[in-house]
């Protein structure tokens, strides 16, 4: 409870009460007006608050745990750091709130209108969008929400429920929504960085024009999804036409687990300097490619095969690169720090079990004035491959196959390698 208002708690009390009364239709019930207070910290767990005046309350820290605050108004409230656990906000009016850091796991957001703040409040100018970043969202209920436009980067909304939610021009942003649903949903011109939306359903949702670099959709289902227009990589516009395609068909074909679009087949292709940053290239042949300075950075690599390659001066720094495929490729000068050259998991689509583990292959590729800075190559094959001069600090070599490595200049102390013979 904060120090400027001693009596908080008892008002609180006061004003849930007269709302009780007012919602069963007892003589002497008082709407609840909470607007422009100051309830920080204040417990309010349990509480029937359904039609509730809020608007510009400051409820940051408070404990609204299993609270009802369906229809209720809550434009440019402040809920950071709340516990929202279970908490239904059914219908209710959040234009601008700010829901930063709260706990609102299991809640139900149906309805909701949630989208940038008309007017100002003592916390919120208008036009402020609302703030959901960082906030817990897993096995919420989001289904027909309108979120246009909100912060939500960081979010951890696993098994989330976004059916039919508006999110038009959200930022999800490195957000964590593996396993949820958004079926219909419209995503048009979203933010979606670095999201995690391994085994989502994305069926019918319109993702045109949003940024999916660096997205990782493993499992994911987008079936009828709409794929128009939407940001796979970095400079896409600068690249060759034909490049241009064979990057978005890959995508497509990535996305729909191979039933749209088209493997990228670019053994031996020219693609020296090209801007491809967060693009998923997984599994595409690449094979004897000149690849000299091309910025690859955050792109997704899994099996991709770039045997004898041209990756000299490459930017292939934080890619997944698990179960790749870099056996006689020239890798002088790349910058391969903090990437993940580790053994890729195949999964049995029939049983769901560990069918087996690929390696990452690096047998023969060199490797002169190149960074592998924090990156890890557990279980690498590295049978003859030429080290010199690496930067090697804080690299993981464990579980290695090492048979004809060839050491030059390059100081293996700094890394986790496995026993020398």
């Amino acid at each position: 409870m904060s120090a400027d208002n001693l009596d908080a708690e008892s008002q609180v009390r006061d004003l849930i009460e007269g709302h009780a009364k007012f919602l069963s239709g007892a003589s002497g019930g008082t709407r609840a007006d909470f607007r422009n207070g100051k309830f920080s910290g204040a417990d309010l767990s349990g509480a029937d608050l359904r039609q509730a005046f809020a608007s510009g309350a400051d409820f940051s820290g408070a404990n609204l745990s299993d609270s009802d605050l369906s229809e209720a108004e809550l434009a440019g409230v402040s809920f950071r750091g709340a516990d929202l656990t279970r908490v239904k906000l059914i219908d209710s009016h959040c234009r601008g709130s700010d829901f930063e850091g709260a706990k609102l796991s299991e809640a139900d957001l149906t309805g909701a209108d949630m989208r940038p703040a008309r007017i100002s409040t003592s916390f919120r100018e208008a036009g402020t969008p609302t703030n959901l970043a960082n906030a817990d969202l897993q096995e919420t209920r989001i289904t027909h929400t309108n979120l246009a436009g909100a912060v939500m980067t960081g979010v951890k909304a696993t098994r989330a429920s976004f059916d039919d939610a508006n999110l038009v021009g959200v930022d999800l942003s490195t957000a964590d929504l593996e396993g949820a649903k958004f079926k219909g949903s419209d995503l048009t011109g979203a933010i979606l960085r670095d999201v995690n939306f391994f085994g989502a359903i994305l069926v019918d949702t319109d993702l045109s024009r949003a940024d999916l670099r660096a997205c990782h959709l493993d499992g994911a289902d987008l079936s009828g999804a709409n794929l128009d227009g939407c940001i796979i990589a970095d400079g896409m516009e600068d690249l060759d036409p034909e490049l241009q395609v064979a990057v978005f068909e890959h995508f497509v074909w990535i996305a729909s687990g191979g039933q749209r679009g088209l493997r990228a087949e670019l053994s031996g292709a020219d693609l020296s300097g090209a801007n491809i940053g967060g693009a998923d290239l997984s599994a595409a042949d690449l094979t004897n490619a000149n690849l000299q300075g091309a910025k690859l950075g955050r792109c997704s690599f899994r099996f991709t095969r770039f045997d004898g390659a041209d990756l000299t001066g490459a930017d292939m720094s934080i890619c997944d690169m698990r179960g790749v495929v870099l056996s006689n490729s020239a890798l002088q000068g790349a910058n391969l720090s903090q990437a993940n050259l580790s053994r890729l998991a195949i999964i049995d689509t029939k049983t769901g079990r560990l069918s087996r583990e690929w390696p990452a292959n690096l047998s023969g590729a060199k490797l002169i004035s190149t960074s592998l800075a924090r990156a890890v190559l557990t279980g690498a094959v590295m049978d003859g491959t030429h080290l010199e001069e690496v930067d090697v600090a804080g690299a993981d070599f464990s579980e290695c196959s090492m048979d004809g490595l060839m050491i030059i200049q390059t100081k293996m102390q700094n890394a986790k390698v496995p026993p020398m013979p």
